[in-house]
């Protein structure tokens, strides 16, 4: 009897990320932990043709393909071993990042982006049905999102905008690879503090208000093509400013934070959410936990959740001779160093 192909159940991906952008690598690292049918596959190549007088009605004789580029769409539960090699694809690359810092019982991985130097990292993939199994470079994070609602999602999720770049067909899974042991990053229990900017961050925690939140870091990555690539894009591609949004649903109860947007204030954002104990001494907690020193609201919508009024406030760090980065991300886990 012929076995089970092409079903998602099957579906697997493996990655490393590259000792040099756009040199592929030979052997994998890890497997991707993406949900079930959200590891979405968009390959695109004009068809072009050579319009030329043929002196008939029937034109366009000659035909040819065109660069092609495939891009992905990708969806985890994010885990906190998980999480800090994500980030070197989102905010700060580079083999540092791969190192944690001791912090307590834990090992801590800080990811602040660079101001002036463009260090996110890339990586390679094989991926797809295990008897067709594709290889691909410079698998690149245009932009992520990281999304908590536990009313609707027990964990934490990371969506990811990926850009790929060399296809290869014909690979196969590197056998060496294994499952490891990771912690999902709960929804329920996640922290939000929201201060002046005259405050520490994380002072204030606001409590019996929070619904659901999400912050997105776009890196407004595009492809580029010289008259010498053929038909890929080229390895190298551009950048814009790195943006960093988000939004917070908040139970409409007082006019605290409503008053603040209409004032233009400064806010001071941190999200926090804690796992289970690392043994010490001293006994330390696995975490997340994300800053954004410098807010601003956009005006809200006003909604309801079953009987309670909510709002929705869309922010968007800034950046200040006090505050250069927008964003930092801290992870706290058991591991000393990330594998690439």
């Amino acid at each position: 009897m012929a076995g089970m192909t092409n079903v998602q159940s099957l579906q697997g991906a493996q990655a490393k990320i590259e000792a040099v952008r756009c040199v592929a690598e030979t052997n994998m690292s890890r497997w991707l932990y993406f949900t079930q049918g959200n590891f979405r596959w968009t390959y695109t190549q004009d068809a072009l043709d050579f319009p030329q007088s043929t002196r008939s009605f029937h034109g366009h004789r000659d035909f040819a393909l065109g660069r092609y580029s495939n891009t992905f769409s990708y969806e985890e539960m994010m885990t906190y071993e998980d999480m800090p090699w994500w980030l070197c694809m989102i905010l700060k690359g580079g083999a540092t990042q791969r190192t944690g810092v001791v912090s307590g019982g834990g090992f801590k991985y800080h990811s602040v982006p660079s101001s002036t130097t463009d260090d996110l990292d890339s990586f390679s993939m094989r991926y797809w049905e295990p008897s067709n199994i594709y290889g691909i470079d410079r698998v690149i994070a245009s932009s992520a999102t990281m999304a908590f609602d536990a009313v609707n999602n027990p964990a934490w999720v990371l969506t990811c905008d990926l850009m790929g770049h060399l296809l290869t067909e014909g690979e196969s899974y590197d056998p060496a690879v294994t499952d490891r042991t990771r912690e999902v990053i709960r929804a329920a229990g996640t922290k939000v503090f929201i201060d002046d900017d005259d405050t520490a961050i994380g002072t204030t925690q606001v409590l019996a208000k929070l619904r659901s939140g999400s912050v997105t870091i776009d890196n407004q990555i595009e492809s580029k093509a010289f008259s010498e690539d053929e038909f890929t894009d080229a390895c190298e591609f551009g950048r814009g400013e790195q943006l960093v949004t988000g939004e917070l649903v908040l139970e409409f109860r007082d006019d605290e934070e409503f008053a603040k947007m209409r004032s233009g204030a400064t806010r001071r954002i941190r999200l926090l959410q804690e796992g289970s104990d690392l043994v010490g001494p001293p006994v330390t907690p696995k975490s997340l936990q994300i800053d954004i020193p410098e807010a601003h609201w956009m005006a809200p919508t006003m909604d309801y959740a079953g009987q309670n009024k909510i709002q929705t406030f869309g922010f968007m760090g800034y950046t200040s001779p006090a505050n250069p980065q927008p964003i930092a991300v801290d992870v706290i886990n058991g591991l000393a160093t990330i594998p690439a």
